[in-house]
């Protein structure tokens, strides 16, 4: 729960850098395309997380 609100804060603060400053779009998207693989990488770290529970 702590790691998702931590990427929910991270993932808010790296966006509205983004949008104050002005990146060339291909390397904006080059950033979002990362913090979209990290996110998905939390998310499936947590989910793991929670069938190890379930299962044991």
């Amino acid at each position: 729960m702590k790691s998702e609100s931590l990427v929910g804060i991270l993932w808010g603060t790296i966006s509205n850098e983004l949008k104050n400053r002005r990146y060339p779009s291909a390397h904006r998207g080059n950033v979002f395309m990362h913090l979209t693989v990290i996110h998905m990488i939390f998310w499936f770290l947590h989910a793991a997380k929670i069938l190890l529970v379930v299962v044991y």
